[in-house]
């Protein structure tokens, strides 16, 4: 068996004096030794019991608490000043918090420029908050510590019949009273053992308030960024088409049905490169068109421009046969279908949708000589499109009868409009949202001169601005559009359109035949691809005219600034104002019981013993075995006279 010590405090007295010292228990001369063991161990945070020679208790022995008690009952006199670094700890803590809360409502939405400290705002939350948090902590600790006499005060008071039935105070209890001063957990396990205690309850939520105290005072201070206006720009531009008047260089053309050349005023190369752009390259926004901002960052309100839009209708009803059971010189066997416009296509230089040429299953063509009373002023081109939907029948059918039922014929028209922008850049991005679009106005034709040079519009008037196109563009854009762009036939044999067995005659063709039949998209798919197209060419009308317009737009950058988000102090709050109410009701509870303010004091412990329970609990020993002695041992807090003592109760 190991070696079991125990150890205890004696007091010596020389002729210089008395001073206690540490001793094992063993053979000594001193008179005292001969007794049992006087000084027990309280707790297991090192509050050691100072015991006295084996006589009675005395009040003439220089009892500490008994001058305690003294002062503490002499007219009340001594009440304030026991606690007086806790109220002093409050109040630095109280400070601290107002100091935060002023600093925040002076600062709040105000740009970090203004500022002005070489310490930045979170590390000055951060000092605020640490003396709050740690100033608090003092008067929470002391009054737990506090809340263990209270407690033994009341549980002394039962009398025997309760102690009786178990209610007399437990040694352990003190010791845990005491470690719930210590932090979070310990006050939890306190809290668990006496969950009836008001006090307790009070100590255990100031403590896990404390503990977030920091974190939460500085969550309250955010530091995020904002954007905000510039009043000094100038050359912070967008371009918009008010007005429409571009080149239009000649372009000469041989029909193949007539061999005859035909030359004609085309489109702008840039106008060329976006429709060809619009039609197979998918994705094209607004926001292609780039400002100029000289901080990167700018705001161009609502503004109109004038742009392209697209419409598609389903004229299949309306589609013709001519068909012919057998073949002649010039013309084989088969049927040619076509749509009543271009059959009044004078000079015939389009060909129809032929069954009987190569396995034509889909056909795009205009009339080169527009008429703009028809699909309206504003007209740039109106085309068709007779394809077959299900061309995997079509080789099994009889090319000499006649099988329109079997086909879909489409009208497709791109006309001017008024579009209406909301654009912003952002660190030198443009992004520019189509907000509005005007397509129902009453084009006009009227006339304009530029540069000395007298020339025929078609224009609008909305919203008190003008808006007009020259009319020699408007007339090249057909041109080009039916001569260049939507012309040519295909011969499909696959959904894929770089499939075996396809023919498509230019890259237009088998784009419009991929939106078609990849996937037989139909109407749905033709739609989806002209409308890439109307955008790339409001596109190019903003860039190529030659009576350029832009839009000033107003600059703006971006800066750090201070937000405090109010919610998070509500924490803080709670701990000060909470810590104050249990500081509060412990002074009053203490008052009102006559208990001295001896909180985690380790002479109340040391000099409050009596000889005979120092005597019979024995001496100091080891940690685990004192805790287990405390479970077994009670206590109770009496006064004798003017002297407060602790007696065994068990």
């Amino acid at each position: 068996m190991p070696e079991r010590h125990e150890y205890a405090l004696t007091e010596f007295t020389t002729a210089a004096g008395s001073r206690p010292i540490s001793s094992r228990s063993g053979r000594s001369s001193d008179p005292f030794d001969e007794a049992p063991p006087q000084n027990p161990f309280l707790d297991q945070t090192d509050h050691l019991a100072n015991t006295q020679p084996s006589q009675p208790y005395d009040a003439a022995s220089n009892n500490l608490l008994a001058a305690e008690n003294e002062q503490h009952h002499a007219h009340g006199q001594a009440f304030l000043p026991e606690w007086k670094w806790e109220l002093t700890a409050w109040l630095v803590a109280a400070i601290s918090l107002v100091s935060l809360i002023i600093l925040f409502a002076l600062y709040s939405d105000k740009p970090l420029r203004e500022w002005g400290a070489d310490i930045t705002p979170a590390t000055t939350v951060a000092i605020l908050s640490q003396v709050g948090q740690t100033a608090v902590l003092a008067p929470v600790t002391a009054c737990i510590c506090q809340s263990m006499w209270l407690w033994l005060d009341k549980e002394s008071r039962v009398g025997p019949q309760a102690n009786a039935n178990g209610h007399q105070p437990r040694l352990i209890t003190m010791q845990r009273y005491d470690d719930g001063s210590r932090g979070p957990i310990s006050s939890l396990i306190l809290l668990w053992q006496r969950p009836d205690a008001l006090l307790v309850w009070l100590g255990t939520i100031n403590t896990l308030l404390i503990i977030i105290f920091g974190s939460f005072a500085q969550q309250a201070l955010q530091l995020p960024t904002r954007e905000f206006n510039l009043t000094n720009g100038g050359t912070d531009l967008i371009p918009r088409a008010l007005q429409y008047r571009a080149p239009q260089p000649a372009i000469s053309q041989i029909i193949p049905s007539t061999q005859i050349t035909y030359t004609y005023g085309s489109v702008a190369d840039q106008m060329s490169v976006a429709i060809i752009d619009g039609l197979l390259r998918p994705g094209i926004r607004p926001s292609d068109v780039m400002g100029s901002c000289v901080t990167g960052n700018c705001t161009w309100q609502d503004y109109q421009s004038m742009g392209v839009y697209s419409t598609i209708t389903d004229v299949s009803s309306t589609i013709t046969a001519k068909c012919r059971k057998r073949t002649t010189q010039f013309n084989p066997a088969g049927c040619n279908y076509s749509v009543p416009a271009i059959d009044r296509e004078p000079t015939a230089r389009k060909t129809v949708l032929q069954a009987s040429k190569l396995g034509q299953t889909l056909w795009i063509g205009a009339s080169d000589t527009q008429d703009y009373t028809s699909p309206g002023l504003n007209t740039l081109i109106q085309f068709y499109v007779i394809y077959v939907p299900n061309f995997t029948i079509w080789d099994g059918l009889d090319p000499t009868e006649d099988h329109k039922d079997e086909l879909v014929a489409l009208q497709a028209t791109l006309r001017l409009c008024l579009n209406k922008y909301h654009t912003d850049m952002t660190f030198g991005v443009t992004d520019t949202n189509l907000v509005g679009k005007e397509t129902d106005l009453d084009w006009q034709t009227g006339s304009e001169t530029f540069e000395r040079v007298s020339f025929d519009t078609v224009t609008v008037t909305h919203d008190g601005e003008t808006f007009w196109m020259s009319g020699l563009n408007q007339d090249s854009f057909h041109k080009y559009l039916s001569l260049q762009t939507f012309t040519g036939s295909a011969s499909m044999r696959s959904e894929e359109p770089d499939g075996g067995g396809n023919f498509t005659e230019n890259d237009v063709v088998r784009v419009i035949a991929a939106s078609l039949y990849d996937g037989r998209a139909g109407l749905p798919g033709l739609t989806k691809l002209l409308d890439n197209l109307a955008v790339s060419m409001s596109n190019a009308l903003r860039t190529t005219t030659d009576v350029p317009d832009n839009i000033r737009g107003t600059p703006s950058s971006f800066e750090v600034y201070i937000q405090i988000e109010w919610a998070w102090l509500i924490v803080p709050i709670a701990a000060v104002g909470l810590s104050l109410v249990f500081l509060l009701l412990t002074m009053y509870l203490s008052r009102k019981r006559k208990i001295p303010a001896w909180k985690s004091s380790l002479l109340a412990v040391l000099l409050g013993l009596t000889s005979e329970t120092r005597r019979d609990w024995g001496a100091i020993r080891r940690p685990r075995e004192m805790e287990e002695t405390a479970k077994g041992r009670s206590l109770r807090l009496e006064a004798n006279g003017e002297q407060w003592q602790m007696a065994k109760a068990d």
